[in-house]
């Protein structure tokens, strides 16, 4: 900051016209950085004299710091300088004879601090007969005026000395911790300001060579807006070993610097260090620091053969810096280090083949034993289905396994049964016995009325009808009696396009099926079937062109015709429809008179004779009138198209005579033809 003030007295410089030789103070930096300055210009006037012995003021600085330049502006230069503490009779700051001035301007040779607010004096001393030479800059705040007068110096209540003066504040600065350093090595520069208006300047720290000399300074920090407080310098590392070395503090605006820190600096070569991982002593070889003093977590030595295990673990191998196979490592962190401290042998149920880790064995194989370096498979028969297992267990009754590792057992498929355990293969069901279900310990037996012949089976087979079987059986017994049709085919030219089965009406079973293409063409071609008795029966033929012209259906004992379609097959499905059967067996012995069989024309109230049964005529009442015979005894006559269509059952009753003139039992058997309903 500047502060200019101007004082004249105009009597003064009428009275005291002969005095005008002048002092002027000014203060010079000592062991600090110049930042802000007090410099002030006070304009220059005329009219005063200059005393011929001396003169000088008394004045305030307006900042502290270091006086230095002295400036007289105007007149021939002093012959001794001063500047006292107080009034011109206080403590001598400074002296100087023969001042060097140049351009009027006195830079000091020693350090004057200044502090703001205190009182001093500036002094010029002239010659004797020396005249003064006008007006003077003063740029700090005035004070009493004085005059010389060659042996005292007399003071005035106004006057303007004409002086100006230039005051830096100081920075103060230090050098490192205990003053000692290591090459490479930072450290913290503190510095403080007499002015605060010294933040936001730039700043450089410099470091002299191992004498202290400034000659060819080395920048060890720089910052380019700094704030009073500190500056982070570096030792480069190249600096050579010394005990005198300084710092200093270089300031931009202006370009100034400060004194050093004012202290020896020891500056060494660093010291390899080697880092102790695990904290046991010894230091690795493949990580190390160059330092001045031992940091932490390093050691002087490079003797680790395995830096992160702690020394003198049983069971550790330094060869491959972990423990023994079989064994699992304890890892704790030390420093924020991964190391070992401790071998563990490893547990049943896990295997450690690295010395490193201990790992569960894995499903499918176990581990009985400690410090296992493998684990084993479980062998066929058994299992494992977890992680971690001691022991395999034996696949169950109803399973196997016919390999080694299996992490479960397979059941045993249906057919197959498997009793015991630990089983490597199920065995198939025995004929007569079957297994449904898979995973089954045993087979099942044939229940009573079926049968199995093959080993393997799933199910049993329902014995056919007419046959029967006991528990477990591999095959069926007949069990009724059977009496044999006899199927005959009047071929075509393409008999492979023929089909047929005859259906048990009772059991919704078919009991017969058969293919043409086992019959040669237009040939009559019969087949003989084997039916049980007491049953009810339908006959389906199918021709899918020209496989047939016809068939018969033949009791085959008396080769009575039961069905007679001959030279009447057609394209289609032949079957007696309108009536749940086609035939049933046994076959009886009533038929039609021989007069009445295939006859095809027939006339109106003509009549249908079929042969007298004794059991039914037995049922006639001799000499009884027809409301005392029985309505439900007599003759039943079905006529029907074996192709189907067409199917009329007529039931011919004692009851009734049907225009038959002649009374007695075998009126029954007689069916008049007329308009039958159908």
């Amino acid at each position: 900051m500047e502060r200019t003030q101007r004082f004249t007295t105009s009597s003064f410089r009428s009275t005291f016209g002969w005095l005008r030789s002048f002092l002027v103070a000014i203060l010079l930096p000592f062991t600090a950085l110049v930042h802000a300055q007090c410099l002030l210009v006070q304009p220059t006037s005329s009219g005063l004299f200059d005393g011929w012995r001396g003169s000088g003021q008394s004045f305030l600085p307006t900042c502290s710091g270091t006086l230095v330049e002295v400036t007289k502006p105007l007149g021939q230069a002093p012959t001794r300088i001063e500047v006292r503490l107080g009034t011109p009779n206080g403590a001598l700051l400074y002296a100087q004879n023969n001042p060097v001035m140049v351009s009027g301007t006195h830079t000091l040779t020693s350090e004057v601090n200044l502090a703001a607010g205190s009182t001093y004096s500036l002094l010029f001393y002239r010659d004797p007969n020396n005249n003064g030479d006008g007006w003077y800059d003063q740029n700090v705040i005035p004070g009493n005026l004085y005059a010389y007068d060659g042996s005292s110096w007399t003071s005035f209540s106004a006057y303007e000395l004409r002086f100006s003066l230039r005051i830096v504040p100081r920075i103060f600065v230090n050098g490192p911790p205990g003053n000692a350093i290591c090459a490479g090595e930072s450290f913290s520069m503190n510095f403080s300001s007499e002015s605060p208006s010294v933040n936001g300047h730039p700043f450089t720290a410099q470091l002299s060579n191992a004498s202290g000399s400034f000659a060819s300074p080395v920048t060890i920090g720089t910052e380019p807006v700094a704030t009073v407080g500190s500056i982070i310098c570096t030792i480069p590392a190249n600096t050579p070993q010394g005990s005198g070395y300084r710092v200093r503090m270089v300031y931009a605006a202006p370009s100034l610097s400060s004194l050093n820190n004012g202290s020896n600096i020891t500056i060494s070569e660093p010291t390899t260090w080697y880092a102790d991982e695990d904290g046991d002593g010894l230091g690795n070889p493949e990580v190390s620091q160059e330092a001045c003093t031992q940091p932490s977590g390093f050691v002087g030595n490079a003797t680790d053969p395995c830096p992160l295990a702690v020394d003198g673990i049983p069971n550790f191998e330094e060869s491959t810096c972990a423990c023994e196979l079989g064994y699992f490592a304890t890892i704790t962190d030390i420093n924020g280090n991964a190391v070992i401290t401790a071998c563990t042998i490893c547990p049943p149920g896990s295997y450690c083949p690295d010395g490193i880790d201990a790992f569960p064995c894995a499903a499918g194989a176990f581990s009985d034993v400690s410090g296992a370096i493998a684990c084993t498979s479980c062998p066929a028969g058994s299992f494992s289905a977890t992680t971690g297992s001691t022991v395999c267990t034996s696949c169950p009754a109803g399973s196997f396994s016919d390999v080694v590792g299996s992490v479960a057992c397979v059941p045993c498929a249906a057919g197959f049964a498997n009793g015991s355990i630990g089983q490597t293969s199920c065995t198939a069901c025995p004929p007569g016995s079957f297994s449904a279900n898979s995973g089954q310990v045993e087979c099942d037996l044939c229940p009573a009325g079926t049968f199995n012949p093959v080993s393997a089976a799933v199910s049993c087979t329902v014995c056919p009808i007419g046959e029967s079987s006991g528990e477990g059986a591999v095959e069926c017994i007949l069990d009724v009696i059977c009496e044999d049709v006899t199927l005959e085919f009047y071929t075509g030219n393409t008999p492979a396009d023929l089909s047929w089965e005859i259906e048990d009406v009772q059991s919704n079973t078919v009991v017969v099926t058969g293919q043409g293409f086992v019959m040669p063409p237009d040939a009559v071609f019969p087949f003989v079937y084997c039916l049980p008795i007491d049953r009810e029966y339908k006959l389906r033929v199918t021709d899918n062109g020209d496989g047939a012209s016809g068939y018969q259906l033949r009791y085959t004992a008396t080769q009575a015709r039961m069905i007679d379609n001959q030279d009447n097959l057609g394209t289609g499905t032949s079957e007696i429809t309108g009536n749940a059967y086609s035939f049933s067996l046994p076959v009886g012995s009533d038929e039609l008179i021989y007069t009445s069989c295939d006859k095809y024309w027939w006339k109106t109230n003509e009549y249908i004779v079929v042969d007298e049964n004794p059991a039914v005529s037995a049922l006639w009442i001799d000499g009884g009138a027809n409301n005392v015979q029985s309505n439900n005894t007599g003759y039943e006559f079905w006529f029907y198209n074996p192709n189907g269509g067409y199917s009329f059952r007529k039931f011919r009753p004692h009851n009734v005579s049907d225009g038959y003139g002649n009374v007695g039992a075998t009126r029954a058997c007689h069916l008049k033809v007329n308009n039958w309903a159908v």
